[in-house]
C-alpha cells in the first residue's frame, strides 16, 4: 500500500531483503516495512530481483517437487533452521527447548516429513521423504527460475496462476476504497446527528 509519501510493504522474510531495505532507511513497525515513496523504483527493482515480483504480477500456487538420486533422503539448512525454497520462507524452526517447527501460513506439505536436529547454536531443519517430496506455496509470486539443483537435490517446480486479477489492481481498488470512506467521514462530520 502507497500514499503520497510512503510505501507499506508486508511479506513473507527474506534476509536479503532486509538488508536491502535497511539501506533504503526503511523502517520495521513489528509488521510492515515503511519505505518513502522516493525508494519506490529501488523497491520495485529489489522486489522483482528477490521474488521474480512486478507489480502486475499474479500471484498463484508452486507446486515444489525435491528428489534426490542418492540415498542420503535429506534436506538440511542451517543457521536459523529456517528452510526456503525459490526464497520464499517454507518452515521455521523456534530456537526453544521444544525445537517447534511450522509451516508458514500459506504452505501445505504434501509429501515428505519435517523436524529439527541439533543443539540451539546449530540448530537446522530436516527434511525427510522416501522418493520425493511435494511442497504447495499458496499466494506466491511466479520464481525466476522453475528449477535448480542444491546439494545434489532436484528441485522442480510448477507454477498455476490464481485467476484473481493482477496485485496492483487490488492495490488500486484497496487505495480506492480508502479515498471514498475518506470522503464519506468528511461528509458524516459536517452533520451533527450523533
Amino acid at each position: 500500500m502507497k500514499n503520497d509519501s510512503y510505501i507499506l510493504l508486508a511479506g513473507p522474510y527474506n534476509e536479503h531483503l532486509v538488508t536491502q531495505l535497511t539501506r533504503l532507511n526503511g523502517n520495521w513497525n513489528g509488521s510492515n516495512w515503511l519505505l518513502k515513496i522516493e525508494f519506490e523504483k529501488n523497491l520495485l527493482e529489489l522486489l522483482k530481483e528477490t521474488w521474480n515480483w512486478t507489480p502486475a504480477c499474479n500471484l498463484g500456487m508452486l507446486t515444489v517437487t525435491i528428489s534426490s538420486e542418492s540415498k542420503a533422503e535429506r534436506i538440511f539448512t542451517t543457521g536459523s533452521g529456517d528452510l526456503y525454497l525459490f526464497n520464499l520462507p517454507v518452515v521455521h524452526t523456534s530456537q526453544s527447548e521444544d525445537k517447534k517447527v511450522s509451516t508458514s501460513e500459506n504452505v501445505r506439505i504434501l509429501s515428505g516429513n519435517i523436524d529439527a536436529e541439533g543443539s540451539d547454536d546449530e540448530l537446522i531443519t530436516v527434511l525427510s521423504f522416501k522418493d520425493t517430496a511435494k511442497i504447495e506455496l499458496n499466494n506466491v509470486p511466479c520464481p525466476k527460475v522453475l528449477n535448480y539443483n542444491e546439494n545434489g537435490y532436484s528441485i522442480t517446480a510448477e507454477f498455476t496462476p490464481s485467476p484473481a486479477r493482477s496485485f496492483q489492481s487490488l492495490i488500486d481498488e484497496r487505495n480506492s476504497l480508502y479515498r471514498r470512506i475518506k470522503d464519506i467521514d468528511s461528509a458524516l462530520s459536517e452533520h451533527d446527528f450523533l
